[in-house]
C-alpha cells in the first residue's frame, strides 16, 4: 500500500519514530532526503521512513545481533507509523474547556 505524505508530516513522523527508536535502545541522527538513521551499538545499522520501511546495505547487518537489532527497528518504525497515521484519519474530541488537537481514539456505548 502506497501512503502519500506531504513534507510537514512525513517530518512529523520520523521525530516521532526516533522517540520510539531512542526508547528502545537504539539511536538516531539527522533526517536527510526523507530517512533517519538508525544506529546500534554505535555503529549504523539502517535507515528508515515515514512509512515505518527501512533500508540498509549488506554490511550493516553482518555484525552478531545486528539482524535481530534491524528485525527489531523495522517493529518499532512500523508500529510507530501506523499509530500516527490512526491519529492523523481519528475525529477531533469535543469537550467543553478542552483546548489543542485531541482526538478520539476510543468511543464506548456511542
Amino acid at each position: 500500500m502506497k501512503i502519500d505524505l506531504n513534507q510537514e508530516k512525513k517530518t512529523k513522523f520520523l521525530t516521532e519514530i526516533g522517540r520510539c527508536l531512542e526508547r528502545a535502545g537504539f539511536q538516531t541522527g539527522t533526517e536527510k532526503d526523507g530517512l533517519l538513521p538508525v544506529f546500534w551499538n554505535g555503529e549504523s545499522l539502517c535507515r528508515v521512513n515515514a512509512t515505518g520501511g527501512a533500508q540498509f546495505r549488506k554490511e550493516e547487518l553482518e555484525s552478531e545481533g545486528a539482524e535481530e537489532a534491524f528485525h527489531n527497528t523495522v517493529e518499532v518504525a512500523a508500529q510507530s507509523a501506523e499509530y500516527m497515521r490512526l491519529m492523523e484519519t481519528a475525529l477531533r474530541l469535543k469537550a467543553k474547556g478542552l483546548d489543542g488537537d485531541y482526538r478520539l481514539l476510543a468511543d464506548f456505548n456511542g
